[in-house]
C-alpha cells in the first residue's frame, strides 16, 4: 500500500496548484473515509508545505502539514459547512465532515475558494 501511496502522492503533487507557496492537493477519492484519512495524513506528513483537500461520496477531509502556520483546517471546514450544510469538526491540522448538500466536485471548488481567502 505504501508504494501505491507514494506513486499517488507524486502524481497529485505534480498536478497540484501552488497558492502563495503552499501546494494544494484537491482530489476526489473513491475509498472509504478511514483509508482516505490515512492517505491524507501520509501525504501532508511526507510533503512539507502541502495541504490536502479530499472529498469522497459522503465525506470531506482537509489536512495540512504541521509546518504550515496561520491556517486552520477546522476553520476551513467551518467556512465550507456554512455554504454547503452538513456537519463535522477537527483540529488545525485535520478536519473532516459529511452530510453536505453538494457534490464532491462542488465541495472541493468551495474549499479551494475559501482556502485562498485564508492564506
Amino acid at each position: 500500500r505504501l508504494e501505491l501511496w507514494e506513486w499517488k502522492a507524486r502524481t497529485l503533487l505534480r498536478e497540484a496548484p501552488e497558492v502563495k507557496g503552499i501546494k494544494v492537493v484537491s482530489h476526489i477519492e473513491d475509498v472509504n473515509m478511514k483509508d482516505a484519512q490515512a492517505f491524507a495524513i501520509y501525504l501532508v506528513e511526507k510533503n512539507p508545505g502541502t495541504i490536502a483537500l479530499i472529498a469522497g461520496e459522503n465525506y470531506v477531509l482537509f489536512a495540512k502539514n504541521e509546518g504550515i502556520e496561520g491556517i486552520s483546517m477546522k476553520e476551513l471546514l467551518r467556512r465550507v459547512l456554512e455554504r454547503t450544510g452538513g456537519g463535522g469538526g477537527g483540529s488545525d491540522n485535520l478536519a473532516k465532515g459529511g452530510g453536505f448538500k453538494a457534490t464532491p466536485e462542488e465541495i472541493l471548488k468551495i474549499a479551494l475558494e475559501e482556502l485562498k481567502s485564508l492564506i
